[in-house]
C-alpha cells in the first residue's frame, strides 16, 4: 500500500518534534553541568579596584556580589575579602587546600552529600556528559 501525503507529512513533523525535543534536553542538560561557578585561582587584574570604588562609596553588598560573581566565590569567602580590602589589608586570595586526585575529591563530595557538585566538577573536568558523569559519581 503506498504512502499518501498525509502520512508522509504526518511522518515529517513527528520526526521534527522529536528532533526539537532532543536539542532542548541537551541544551538543558549541558546548563545544568555548567549552573555551579568554578571559583577562579586568580582574581581579575581590576578586580581590587572595582572593589575598593564600591566600598568607600558605601556600597559592601554590591562589593561583595562583584566579588562572588567575577570569582565565583561563596559569600564567606567574598566577605574576608571585601573585609580585607576595607581594611587595607593584603588581598590574600584563597587558594583553598591541596587539590587531590579526581576520584577522592568527588568521593569527599558525595560523602558530604553534594552530589549535584560532584557531578559538575566531573563534567568540567573531564569534559563527560552529565549522564556519563553521574554514572562515574554513583561508581565511587
Amino acid at each position: 500500500m503506498p504512502i499518501g501525503l498525509t502520512e508522509l507529512l504526518i511522518l515529517l513533523a513527528i520526526v521534527l518534534i522529536l528532533a526539537v525535543l532532543l536539542a532542548v534536553l541537551r541544551r538543558n542538560a549541558l546548563s545544568r553541568a555548567n549552573a555551579l561557578p568554578i571559583p577562579l585561582l586568580v582574581p581579575p587584574a581590576d578586580l581590587r579596584q572595582r572593589v575598593e570604588s564600591l566600598l568607600r562609596s558605601g556600597q559592601k553588598l554590591h562589593a561583595l556580589k562583584l566579588i562572588r560573581a567575577e570569582t565565583g566565590l561563596g559569600l564567606r569567602e567574598a566577605k574576608y575579602l571585601a573585609d580585607a580590602v576595607e581594611t587595607g589589608a593584603t588581598w590574600n586570595f584563597p587558594q583553598g587546600p591541596p587539590r587531590h586526585d579526581l576520584a577522592s575529591r568527588v568521593r569527599e563530595l558525595k560523602e558530604a552529600g553534594h552530589v549535584g557538585q560532584a557531578v559538575h566538577v566531573v563534567c568540567w573536568e573531564t569534559g563527560m556528559e552529565p549522564d556519563d558523569a553521574r554514572r562515574f559519581v554513583d561508581a565511587l
